[in-house]
């Protein structure tokens, strides 16, 4: 009787590659001054952030691609960056806003 033999093949699965980075910056004034509760989104998107007092914003799972970002407070001038987001790597974008006068209707307040 003839022995048989099976041969077993092993298939070796790369692992998926990220689709994702993370992005992260700083905001502040043209003087450098930090700037807090700076709403940065990711446009196109849902994603969005807001700087800490320190300035700083930060995003976890961001597509990769060429994405557009718009930086916005009242009392400035929105900013706007292009940037180009690689799989896996980080990538940080600073941004620096420049002030502009808001002129407020007034309000009567009456007792």
């Amino acid at each position: 009787m003839a022995a048989a033999t099976a041969a077993t093949a092993t298939a070796t699965v790369a692992p998926a590659q990220p689709r994702t980075t993370t992005l992260s910056g700083v905001v502040s004034n043209l003087n450098g001054i930090p700037l807090p509760r700076v709403e940065v989104i990711i446009a196109n998107t849902e994603l969005r952030a807001f700087s800490n007092d320190s300035g700083v914003y930060e995003f976890t799972a961001v597509p990769v691609g060429r994405v557009r970002m718009i930086a916005r407070r009242i009392g400035f001038e929105p900013e706007e960056a292009r940037v180009s987001l690689d799989a896996g790597r980080h990538k940080q974008v600073d941004f620096e806003m420049k002030g502009v006068p808001e002129l407020l209707d007034s309000v009567m307040v009456r007792e």
